[in-house]
């Protein structure tokens, strides 16, 4: 079973209708426990600067802070995790990190079995749902989440398109929790966005 909360808030600063700080206090005051902090634009300097901030909100309100594919900035700030893309080695970087969670980016079922085999402690699925955040992409859809859920023991974290109205879904598929972007970076009411969510999947 996964050993955190069933919703992870990914943060994209590019989709942002909001300073990204205030959308991250607002989805931990809703009672978000898990946030990814993503950033592939940023200089170094800059995304460690910012994850000390979010490191701060995060223990301020009892949530786990992870780090996405920056090894050094997870071990810099003491991160609770890292979040590996499709093509970063996870048994290489478990080398680096000890006893750190790490999750990976899957698309796939080989991705996936990939992943097993280095050793991941969860891995993100996606796009369940067609989303405005991975233009052209096509959702695969609940019946393929499922099949997929099906074929690992690793914990599944779905992703892409989810909102209030399919969250559980993903949950009854299989999957062990869901991640949200591009719903709350894009919205104007991100606390109570995240509140109808965290409500829809009984999170945490």
């Amino acid at each position: 079973m996964l050993p955190y909360p069933r919703v992870m808030l990914i943060t994209d600063r590019a989709q942002a209708a909001l300073p990204l700080d205030d959308i991250i206090t607002e989805s931990l005051l809703a009672g978000c426990k898990w946030v990814l902090l993503r950033d592939y634009n940023a200089a170094y300097d800059a995304f460690l600067k910012q994850a000390h901030r979010v490191k701060k909100l995060c223990v301020a309100h009892d949530a786990k802070l992870f780090i996405s594919r920056n090894v050094n900035v997870a071990k810099e700030i003491q991160a609770d995790g890292l979040h590996l893309s499709t093509v970063q080695n996870v048994g290489h970087t478990r080398k680096l990190c000890g006893t750190m969670i790490i999750g990976q980016s899957c698309h796939s079922i080989e991705d996936i079995q990939r992943a097993q085999v280095g050793n991941a402690d969860y891995v993100t699925f996606s796009p369940v749902f067609d989303t405005p955040s991975k233009p052209g992409y096509v959702g695969v859809g609940i019946q393929t989440l499922t099949q997929i859920c099906s074929k690992t023991t690793l914990p599944i974290i779905a992703l892409g398109g989810i909102d209030a109205q399919n969250a559980a879904s993903c949950l009854a598929a299989g999957a062990a929790g869901i991640a949200v972007m591009g719903t709350i970076m894009r919205s104007k009411t991100p606390q109570a966005n995240m509140q109808s969510i965290l409500s829809a999947t009984n999170a945490p």
